[in-house]
């Protein structure tokens, strides 16, 4: 099972794209305008406060910069730090995502330090934060970082839930849970949420409480990949290959970065000897 912590590597593809500038200001942005932006982002001029406030819709629903245009508002923001032509929180936090997606831990680190030192009371970088240091070893902070984050917004799931996902991977898988329901307490429409407390449920081995979860994600976004990589793990783990197969090729149809992740996933070791698995993964 892999967490959504993961931030596609696509980002780090996309074409850097050049904006007017203009002053940052705060400015709200509806679902409904964003998805409008979606559209025309690679064309259309826009300042950075339009930019920022595009960027921060999207990454409410894919905080995981799963899709394009979100990589790509991400792409752009993080190119105008760079260029000296933004100096913000927001900023910085995108500076922060594409430099996680490139495997620059580092950098990464001290982009989020800069947001912070910029906003202290902004919830989002202190969580990335947390991510972040676990990744570099550094446990004890990584938890300090996720309970900073529910400090600022006790309302607030995502810390929960990566906290969460933090203890399930030291095998802490009692204070794990207590985490995981504390978030779908907090929001139980996220798919996040939803797809993490599956995974929890599959190291706890209670399989059909986790397909349950996995359905439930799907619900709440068909068009997400993560859920049917997921499903198709458990329906290995469970020996049943039609179905595993099927989840597999739906995933890899949404997003390609899951025909890498099904080579190292262990979960899908019963597929492996498999001649349609094996086309399934084939890479150019």
């Amino acid at each position: 099972m892999r967490t959504v912590w993961y931030i596609t590597a696509g980002l780090v593809l996309v074409t850097m794209i050049v904006f007017g500038l203009r002053e940052l200001r705060t400015k709200k942005i509806s679902v409904t305008e964003a998805r409008q932006a979606d559209s025309n982002l690679g064309t259309a001029s826009r300042t950075p406060e339009e930019l920022v406030a595009i960027m921060r819709a999207q990454l409410t629903k894919d905080a995981q910069v799963r899709r394009k245009p979100t990589q790509a508002t991400v792409a752009a923001v993080a190119t105008l730090v760079e260029q000296g032509r933004l100096d913000s929180a927001e900023g910085y936090y995108a500076l922060a995502l594409r430099s996680h997606a490139q495997g620059k831990l580092e950098a990464s680190e001290q982009a989020l330090r800069k947001a912070i030192a910029l906003k202290p009371d902004w919830n989002w970088p202190h969580n990335v934060l947390g991510i972040v240091l676990y990744e570099t070893g550094r446990k004890t902070e990584a938890e300090t970082s996720f309970h900073k984050a529910m400090d600022l917004d006790p309302k607030w799931s995502r810390p929960h839930n990566d906290l969460a996902i933090l203890y399930r991977k030291e095998g802490k898988l009692e204070d794990a849970e207590r985490e995981a329901r504390t978030a779908l307490s907090l929001d139980p429409e996220s798919l996040a949420t939803q797809n993490n407390y599956g995974n929890l449920l599959v190291a706890r081995r209670r399989y059909a409480e986790a397909e349950a979860a996995y359905r439930k994600a799907l619900e709440l976004d068909p068009g997400h990949p993560a859920p049917y990589f997921n499903l198709a793990c458990l329906s290995s783990i469970r020996k049943q290959k039609t179905e595993a197969l099927e989840y597999l090729r739906k995933a890899i149809e949404l997003d390609d970065a899951f025909r890498l992740e099904a080579l190292e996933d262990k979960d899908l070791e019963a597929l492996r000897a498999d001649a349609e698995f094996r086309k399934l993964v084939q890479t150019q």
